[in-house]
């Protein structure tokens, strides 16, 4: 089921590096000078990844990810940058899992490399290989009874 989220986590870990800032550090001294803010360059197989999310919301709307906040909420999950990172989701189910990575996706317009952060602190392979882990279960599921 979550086979086109899950299979990044080897991309990942094999790409090694996920971004890079960037920033305007070119002042041309004319008469309007207008300051890029600093930025994060992702790297291909994390834009991929996003990508990927932005798919599986489209595919499944029934896992309301484009509703995230409403469905975090609901389970009484802090929104905040230190707050989603505390949760613990050896537990959690699937719609929870997804609506962490889709807030955090979401997150990045107010928060400038907020992607980059969770994957440098593991957050991002944590949720993913939470996801891993209910497939497995699922389908070792579906073997016994069937």
């Amino acid at each position: 089921m979550f086979e086109s989220l899950t299979q990044y986590l080897d991309k990942l870990e094999e790409e090694g590096c996920y971004g890079w800032w960037r920033s305007d550090r070119t002042n041309d001294e004319g008469e309007i000078y207008r300051l890029e803010m600093p930025y994060v360059e992702y790297c291909p197989v994390v834009e991929e990844l996003i990508e990927a999310v932005y798919a599986f919301a489209k595919e499944h709307p029934e896992y309301e990810m484009r509703r995230y906040r409403v469905v975090l909420g609901r389970r009484h999950l802090k929104w905040s940058r230190q707050g989603l990172k505390a949760v613990d989701v050896s537990r959690a189910d699937d719609k929870t899992v997804l609506c962490l990575l889709m807030g955090l996706i979401r997150g990045e317009i107010f928060y400038r490399g907020a992607i980059m952060e969770y994957l440098d602190e593991g957050v991002v392979m944590t949720w993913l290989k939470r996801l891993r882990a209910i497939d497995e279960w699922r389908a070792k599921r579906r073997k016994n009874n069937g």
